[in-house]
């Protein structure tokens, strides 16, 4: 019989609060863990997992996908898009479009190359403020400044009505729309050209097509190489194997290969297949390494070069849609210092400096000059518009559709001095004030402004949420004169002309002013020198008080009568004489 002495009461209790220790410990230990993970994350996100492009007829596609609902922001209508131009809001157009994707992570990487006009790439970045590294600052560049069109995700919904106040309608426009579970963004942007898009392209294959390959040597060692549809990789092995070079070809490097070479070198013959392909070839140690142009690994980028053409006249954004689209995926704007890095082989390089040196080129100038007439009656204004136009062509061109009616113009042959020979005879003869300003000098298509005319301050009492405040404010009264001259000679100058009148007529209550504005927009084509003569426009001073007094002697009921006020408005006739030269 064995014997088991009983566990005593005072051990038994130690053990059982020790067993309760250890499980109130795990409790805990687990409650830490579960904290520590609840902290370590603690919002949902999602993954970019791929990039998608597609070439269409008149515009790309990139559809960014991910593995769950993302959320995208981008603020249209916030003042990163707009600027004040002419005392108007108007919608800019820019060349780098930023939304944010605020719950998602890239796997893509910070960089996807597009190159399909007019999109050049994709970059994202995760902001530095970002919580737990969640969160995208995407950037899509592109070749040509475009406008922003239809939009449809989180924070803005538009759809995509373009108003004639914001200025001219963009050619080129970026519309976005997230698919209803979230997991897709489509970026459709519009191309201001036409692109032939293959069947490849489109997603349809092809019946393959007859190849074949021919490569022979002669006894001086010349190769001849006749090829239809072959495969690169194969041609340049023949090559390889009966001239015994040493030749090592990049994976990537897929083409199809047409040609007619007669009693070449080795070298030669591979040089000339690689710049009809569009690939690089270096030499290094003995050993001719064959890759793709545009380097997207440590291999292709050996035998590429990079080089940076500095623009003059140009910038990057408008020297980039000239060239050819099978080289805009090698070139990138650096805007800094208003110059194209290209990246490719030194025959790529080579080319583009020759084309960039023929584009970069300066463009015609135009001096504006331009001078207001004032008259203080219509019978001066008529006699002057006889004077000036009495031997030039006078038309109707301002589209006066109820905004300014009566605005017409003359092109006269006469210059600025002549006419102003002329309107100096008429100030000795009569009541006429000319005020000239200086001549504007702008390139071909940028817009020069004339203002005559003061700015006007007015104090007012203006009701605010936190009760009465004092405001003040100015007004420009006078006459605007915006012109944007443009052509290609001096034969003919297109001057698109949009003339603004504001005056002053009345002061209301609390001393808020009354203001009257006349526009009116037309285009006229001129040569260089050739002066255009503006009439119909009128300024009216706001109304005064004019005090009448009965002279001495007038007896009491006669004088009361001849004594009192009256209100009297000053109306100016003004003429506004415009000359362009070509520079």
């Amino acid at each position: 019989m064995k014997l088991v002495a009983a566990p005593s009461k005072r051990r038994e209790g130690g053990r059982r609060r020790l067993t309760q220790a250890a499980a109130a410990a795990g409790v805990c230990t687990l409650l830490l863990v579960t904290a520590w993970a609840a902290a370590a994350q603690t919002q949902s996100y999602c993954t970019i997992t791929d990039v998608k492009v597609k070439q269409l007829s008149n515009a790309v596609c990139v559809t960014l996908e991910a593995d769950g609902a993302m959320r995208v922001e981008v603020d249209i209508f916030e003042y990163a898009y707009w600027s004040t131009a002419l005392d108007k809001w108007i919608l800019r157009q820019l060349d780098k479009v930023h939304f944010r994707l605020p719950n998602a992570r890239s796997a893509i990487g910070n960089f996807v190359d597009i190159s399909a006009y007019p999109v050049s790439y994709l970059a994202l970045s995760i902001p530095s403020t970002s919580p737990e590294g969640i969160g995208l600052d995407c950037t899509l560049a592109l070749y040509r400044p475009a406008g922003p069109g239809r939009t449809n995700v989180d924070n803005e919904q538009w759809d995509g009505e373009w108003d004639s106040d914001w200025g001219e309608e963009p050619a080129v426009r970026v519309m976005m729309e997230k698919s209803q579970d979230g997991r897709k963004l489509y970026i459709t942007v519009t191309s201001d050209r036409y692109v032939e898009v293959g069947e490849e392209k489109l997603g349809v294959k092809a019946a393959p097509a007859e190849h074949w390959l021919s490569v022979t040597v002669n006894r001086e060692g010349m190769l001849s190489i006749r090829a239809l549809n072959a495969d690169i990789r194969e041609a340049i092995e023949r090559i390889s194997q009966l001239s015994g070079l040493r030749v090592i070809v990049d994976d990537a490097v897929e083409h199809e290969l047409t040609c007619r070479l007669d009693e070449m070198p080795a070298i030669e013959a591979l040089e000339t297949i690689a710049h009809g392909c569009g690939v690089a070839v270096a030499r290094l140690d003995g050993t001719y390494y064959v890759s793709e142009a545009l380097p997207t690994e440590v291999a292709s980028y050996l035998p590429s070069e990079t080089a940076t053409m500095p623009l003059q006249h140009l910038t990057a954004s408008e020297a980039l849609p000239l060239l050819p689209d099978c080289v805009l995926r090698y070139a990138r704007p650096n805007s800094d210092g208003n110059a194209l890095v290209a990246t490719g082989p030194q025959v790529l390089i080579e080319k583009l400096r020759e084309d960039i040196a023929a584009l970069d080129k300066p463009g015609m100038q135009f001096s504006v000059r331009a001078s207001l007439v004032e008259f203080m009656s219509e019978e001066e204004a008529a006699r002057a518009l006889a004077l000036l136009v009495g031997s030039g062509n006078t038309e109707i061109g301002f589209d006066t559709s109820g905004a300014a009616p009566g605005l017409n113009f003359a092109v006269v042959d006469k210059r600025t001095s002549e006419i102003r020979a002329q309107m100096g005879w008429l100030q000795s003869h009569s009541n006429v004030t000319m005020a000239t300003r200086p001549r504007v000098v702008v390139r071909n298509g940028e817009q020069a402004e004339v203002f005559w005319g003061q700015q006007r301050y007015f104090k007012f009492v203006a009701a605010t949420w936190h009760g009465p405040e004092t405001q003040i404010r100015s007004v420009n009264i006078g006459v605007r004169l915006r012109a944007t001259p443009w052509g290609a000679s001096r034969e003919y100058i297109m001057v698109p002309v949009e003339i603004e009148a504001n005056s002053l007529v009345a002061m209301g209550s609390g001393g808020v002013p009354t203001v009257a504005t006349r526009r009116a927009t037309a285009t006229v084509a001129v040569k260089s020198g050739q002066t255009v003569v503006i009439g119909g426009l009128a300024l009216v001073q706001p109304s005064i008080m004019r005090q009448r007094v009965a002279p001495r002697g007038v007896p009491s009921p006669l004088a009361e009568a001849m004594t009192g006020s009256q209100r009297q408005r000053r109306v100016r006739e003004v003429i506004i004489l415009l000359q362009v030269n070509a520079i």
